[in-house]
């Protein structure tokens, strides 16, 4: 998977050869800061998100799930599809074994509603205003 290094939309735009959704394609090239991104010289084809970023303070204040969901399901061969660092950012394996597990975007959001409620009895005491 790219996510457009080696583009003039870095982190703008993710791809692979061998997707077959979105109408975007890019070819990542060598570039300062990149001198040798994921799949150089291979033409991906994906998404361009510079619309939605334009958009987001229109759309709901949640983490969209369905660029990873969709592009494990169209990459789930690739033993590499999720490493490490994933976990990291995640904060733990759950996410990544319930997008294994084909989990759909709301079975993992419920998922996240018992910490959600703990974590807002415990802000309640900190708020400030009603």
């Amino acid at each position: 998977m790219s996510v457009g290094r080696g583009t003039d939309e870095p982190f703008q735009v993710y791809g692979h050869p061998g997707f077959s959704i979105g109408s975007f394609t890019f070819t990542p090239e060598p570039r300062p800061g990149a001198m040798k991104p994921k799949l150089m010289g291979e033409t991906c084809y994906g998404q361009n998100l510079k619309g939605y970023a334009e958009n987001y303070s229109k759309m709901p204040m949640q983490l969209n799930l369905s660029w990873i969901i969709e592009s494990y399901k169209l990459l789930h061969r690739d033993h590499n599809f999720f490493t490490s660092y994933f976990e990291k950012l995640a904060g733990t394996d759950k996410l990544r074994k319930q997008i294994e597990a084909g989990k759909t975007e709301m079975n993992i959001r419920k998922s996240w509603d018992p910490d959600l409620n703990i974590f807002l009895e415990i802000r309640e005491k900190y708020l400030l205003y009603d």
